[in-house]
Protein backbone atom coordinates (compact mmCIF):
# COMPACT_ATOMS: atom_id res chain seq x y z
CA UNK A 1 0.00 0.00 0.00
CA UNK A 2 1.22 3.37 -0.90
CA UNK A 3 1.93 5.66 2.03
CA UNK A 4 0.20 9.59 1.01
CA UNK A 5 0.68 12.19 2.81
CA UNK A 6 -0.42 15.72 1.99
CA UNK A 7 0.88 19.18 2.13
CA UNK A 8 -2.05 21.44 2.73
CA UNK A 9 -2.41 25.45 2.46
CA UNK A 10 -4.64 27.92 3.38
CA UNK A 11 -7.42 29.75 1.31
CA UNK A 12 -5.92 32.70 -0.18
CA UNK A 13 -1.79 32.29 0.46
CA UNK A 14 -1.24 33.90 -2.57
CA UNK A 15 0.71 37.44 -2.54
CA UNK A 16 1.11 37.03 1.55
CA UNK A 17 4.09 38.75 2.12
CA UNK A 18 4.32 37.06 6.19
CA UNK A 19 4.34 33.85 7.20
CA UNK A 20 1.79 31.43 5.89
CA UNK A 21 0.36 28.56 7.49
CA UNK A 22 1.37 25.01 5.99
CA UNK A 23 -0.31 21.80 7.21
CA UNK A 24 1.74 18.67 7.25
CA UNK A 25 -1.62 16.43 6.61
CA UNK A 26 -2.36 12.25 6.64
CA UNK A 27 -5.74 10.99 5.12
CA UNK A 28 -8.06 9.38 8.49
CA UNK A 29 -10.99 7.74 8.52
CA UNK A 30 -12.78 7.79 10.62
CA UNK A 31 -12.57 10.81 12.42
CA UNK A 32 -11.77 10.09 16.36
CA UNK A 33 -9.68 11.01 19.27
CA UNK A 34 -7.55 13.86 17.48
CA UNK A 35 -3.98 14.09 19.27
CA UNK A 36 -3.02 16.78 21.39
CA UNK A 37 -1.20 19.22 19.54
CA UNK A 38 -2.79 18.03 15.71
CA UNK A 39 -6.43 19.63 14.28
CA UNK A 40 -8.54 18.25 12.06
CA UNK A 41 -8.87 19.88 8.60
CA UNK A 42 -12.35 18.67 6.68
CA UNK A 43 -11.74 19.28 3.20
CA UNK A 44 -14.92 20.10 1.20
CA UNK A 45 -16.16 18.65 -2.32
CA UNK A 46 -15.53 20.87 -4.80
CA UNK A 47 -13.91 20.98 -8.12
CA UNK A 48 -9.94 21.04 -8.48
CA UNK A 49 -7.66 21.11 -11.00
CA UNK A 50 -5.02 18.28 -10.88
CA UNK A 51 -1.62 18.68 -11.77
CA UNK A 52 1.25 16.27 -12.08
CA UNK A 53 4.84 17.37 -11.47
CA UNK A 54 8.08 15.32 -11.98
CA UNK A 55 11.41 17.37 -11.58
CA UNK A 56 13.50 18.89 -8.76
CA UNK A 57 11.38 20.12 -5.58
CA UNK A 58 13.07 23.73 -6.13
CA UNK A 59 10.95 23.86 -9.27
CA UNK A 60 7.91 23.55 -8.09
CA UNK A 61 6.48 26.94 -8.97
CA UNK A 62 6.74 25.97 -12.27
CA UNK A 63 3.53 23.17 -11.96
CA UNK A 64 1.75 26.57 -10.51
CA UNK A 65 2.79 28.48 -13.17
CA UNK A 66 1.41 26.08 -15.66
CA UNK A 67 -1.64 25.75 -13.71
CA UNK A 68 -2.23 29.00 -13.48
CA UNK A 69 -2.51 29.48 -17.89
CA UNK A 70 -3.85 26.59 -18.08
CA UNK A 71 -7.09 27.99 -15.80
CA UNK A 72 -6.95 31.34 -18.02
CA UNK A 73 -6.85 29.58 -21.13
CA UNK A 74 -9.55 26.98 -20.18
CA UNK A 75 -12.11 30.06 -18.96
CA UNK A 76 -11.59 29.01 -15.06
CA UNK A 77 -9.99 30.76 -12.32
CA UNK A 78 -8.80 30.45 -8.95
CA UNK A 79 -12.09 29.46 -6.12
CA UNK A 80 -9.86 31.35 -2.68
CA UNK A 81 -12.50 29.86 -0.23
CA UNK A 82 -10.75 26.63 -0.17
CA UNK A 83 -7.59 24.82 0.58
CA UNK A 84 -4.90 24.18 -2.15
CA UNK A 85 -3.04 21.11 -1.34
CA UNK A 86 -0.35 18.51 -2.93
CA UNK A 87 -0.38 14.94 -2.64
CA UNK A 88 3.59 13.40 -1.70
CA UNK A 89 3.94 9.50 -1.90
CA UNK A 90 7.61 7.42 -1.38
CA UNK A 91 8.42 9.09 -4.75
CA UNK A 92 8.24 12.99 -3.43
CA UNK A 93 11.38 14.18 -2.49
CA UNK A 94 13.91 11.65 -3.33
CA UNK A 95 16.59 14.35 -3.10
CA UNK A 96 15.49 18.05 -3.31
CA UNK A 97 17.21 18.30 -6.74
CA UNK A 98 16.34 14.83 -8.18
CA UNK A 99 14.74 15.45 -11.66
CA UNK A 100 12.44 11.98 -10.77
CA UNK A 101 10.51 13.73 -7.73
CA UNK A 102 6.56 13.65 -8.53
CA UNK A 103 4.05 15.30 -6.42
CA UNK A 104 0.38 15.95 -7.22
CA UNK A 105 -0.95 19.43 -7.07
CA UNK A 106 -5.31 20.21 -6.54
CA UNK A 107 -5.85 23.48 -6.62
CA UNK A 108 -9.55 25.23 -6.25
CA UNK A 109 -11.08 26.43 -9.09
CA UNK A 110 -14.22 28.05 -10.58
CA UNK A 111 -15.35 28.80 -13.83
CA UNK A 112 -14.82 32.18 -14.37
CA UNK A 113 -18.36 34.38 -14.66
Amino acid sequence: MTKRFFGLSLPNYKGNKGRVDFYCCYEVSPIANVPHGMVHIHILPRTYSKTYYIGPTSKTETAYDYTSNWLKENGYTYDEVEHYFERYDERTIVSHDDETNELIIYCPVKKQE
